[in-house]
């Protein structure tokens, strides 16, 4: 697997139309990930075994992740629909007032809604879509804190890949007034990121095959990359970067084919 070059939004009148766009009234930031498996089961025992998640089934029975006493994922079992292709995917939670009229926002910017908005008791509403560009994200007013806590075995940041950059900043914006901006790397190169005023809540790398799947990634904290990568192969997964210098990257997939990145923390990090 090739990592996408990033490239810039290119067309100005993307960026003028922007401004006349209706937006609702919502903050968002990414709060959760979830995991839509082919095989949930496996894909409990190996992430249990990689990241030491606890994994419990809640009141309403769906499936939990805790790190620690923190609730940080969901895992729902779902069915193959094309035995040529892998439907496993995560996905993030965006953290919003209100889903529904943040559904209805994203409806009228182009998205489909894929279920909801509902209401569950001791959860909130919440309604899953999918963005005009074919990305699945969810839309929920739950209580969990921001990915961004740097913690191994915790959701350390989320990224789009998109094929239409232009796309995704108009549909991002009228969801939630979201905007993207260029910010330097470690690495001296260039990295366009979402933004909700000042805060950068993710990543946005454009690909250039049309044939790939827009989606959003989610990156998991660990201690030590490579220990991480080949407990990762022994326990069933597959490893399509073994590191992405000079980012401390990989890119792996569960045995159920849903991919995610692992991130590996140093000192700085720490402190």
């Amino acid at each position: 697997m090739t990592r996408p070059q990033r490239q810039p939004v290119r067309h100005w009148l993307a960026l003028l139309l922007i401004g006349l766009l209706p937006v609702a009234p919502n903050a968002a930031e990414i709060r959760w990930f979830e995991l839509i498996s082919e095989d949930a089961e496996a894909s409990v025992d190996f992430y249990r075994e990689l990241f030491g998640w606890r994994i419990e089934r809640s009141p309403t029975g769906s499936l939990v992740a805790y790190l620690g006493d923190k609730p940080i994922a969901g895992i729902s079992q779902i069915e193959a629909t094309d035995n040529d292709v892998r439907e496993s995917q995560w996905f993030p939670s965006f953290s919003v007032p209100n889903a529904t009229l943040a559904a209805d926002a994203a409806e009228k910017a182009g998205a489909e809604i894929v279920e909801g908005p509902a209401y569950v008791d001791g959860y909130g509403d919440y309604a899953v879509i999918r963005d005009p560009q074919g990305a699945i994200m969810m839309l929920a007013n739950i209580g969990a804190v921001p990915v961004a806590d740097k913690t191994a075995g915790n959701w350390v940041w989320g990224e789009l890949w998109t094929t239409d950059t232009d796309g995704s900043a108009l549909f991002y914006h009228a969801l939630s007034e979201l905007t993207m901006a260029w910010t330097d790397t470690s690495a001296g190169d260039k990295y366009l990121v979402l933004m909700q005023g000042e805060q950068s809540i993710g990543g946005v790398v454009e690909v250039e095959d049309p044939e790939f799947p827009t989606r959003w990634g989610g990156y998991i904290a660990v201690d030590d990359l490579e220990d991480t990568v080949e407990k990762a192969r022994k326990l069933g997964g597959t490893i399509f970067e073994e590191e992405l210098k000079p980012y401390r990257v990989a890119v792996l997939a569960d045995p159920a084919g849903a991919v995610f990145f692992i991130y590996e923390l140093d000192a700085e990090d720490a402190s």
